[in-house]
């Protein structure tokens, strides 16, 4: 079901986050990290995990349309049990702290 946001709301696991065309969207990810839903957007929270332990960190987001800004301030080992992931429909883009744009 789609629910329409105008302010603070949980996200989690398994939720599309859209934003309409004059509309934007900020996910405070815990941990500090923040994914900015640029307008016409659409993006997918596949998995995410913060343990104090930056060997088990992960975060996984798949761009279904639009562009997103992603600012990443945890440290992240980029190995198969610790990634920041954004996955488009041709594309993986993965990094380990950094400020970021990823459009499709």
């Amino acid at each position: 079901t789609k629910s329409i946001v105008a302010g603070d709301a949980p996200v989690r696991v398994g939720d599309r986050v859209e934003s309409e065309k004059e509309s934007s969207a900020v996910v405070n990810f815990e941990g500090g990290n923040k994914l900015h839903v640029h307008p016409d957007s659409a993006v997918e929270i596949k998995e995410f995990a913060n343990p104090k332990s930056p060997e088990a960190r992960k975060a996984l987001l798949n761009l279904l349309k639009g562009r997103v800004r992603n600012q990443v301030v945890q440290k992240y080992k980029a190995n198969k049990t610790s990634y920041y992931k954004v996955t488009t429909r041709g594309a993986v883009a993965g990094v380990r702290g950094t400020d970021f744009l990823v459009s499709y």
